[in-house]
């Protein structure tokens, strides 16, 4: 993977990931085709990531990031668009928010170990839920990450999930 520092972009070196509830601009995002960047590595066909957060501006910023490091990401705001999502695109990671607004994304997490897709999962919350990590299998519980993430350590997790490309 082609993201060292220097390669990342201003604007996605110092995002911090925050779960701002009272956000009012507050609306489900839609999956989209990362848009191409100047300087960025040209992204390969499919889909390496599907994130899932229903924060607006979160989920923009993380797409973004994500892209400048070279990873074809697509989103999904909410649990149904993210089931639907996993099954069509079938991405090697997904990075799966659990307080979303049509329920929770251990949902999602559960319907992929129950169908043993080979989707790789790291899961980014704001609640420090840790104590549910055990009942899940490390082979597809990648991470389990508490929000806000430091980028480097977000990529880190990715780049691990990928088996280190």
């Amino acid at each position: 993977m082609i993201c060292e520092p220097e390669a990342i972009s201003a604007r996605a070196r110092d995002f911090r990931m925050t779960d701002d509830v009272n956000d009012s601009s507050h609306t489900q995002p839609t999956a989209a085709a990362p848009e191409m960047r100047l300087n960025a590595p040209p992204p390969r066909a499919g889909c390496d990531i599907l994130l899932v957060e229903d924060d607006p501006s979160l989920c923009r910023t993380l797409r973004d990031f994500l892209h400048d490091c070279g990873f074809v990401t697509f989103t999904a705001g909410g649990i149904r668009e993210a089931w639907e999502m996993v099954q069509s695109l079938k991405p090697r990671v997904c990075i799966l928010d659990l307080n979303l607004p049509d329920g929770s994304g251990l949902d999602v997490l559960r319907n992929i170990l129950t169908l043993e897709l080979p989707v790789r999962v790291i899961v980014m919350t704001a609640f420090p839920l840790h104590h549910l990590r055990p009942r899940y299998s490390n082979h597809t519980l990648s991470a389990w990450l508490t929000k806000p993430v430091p980028p480097q350590q977000l990529l880190e997790a990715v780049r691990e999930a990928m088996g280190n490309e």
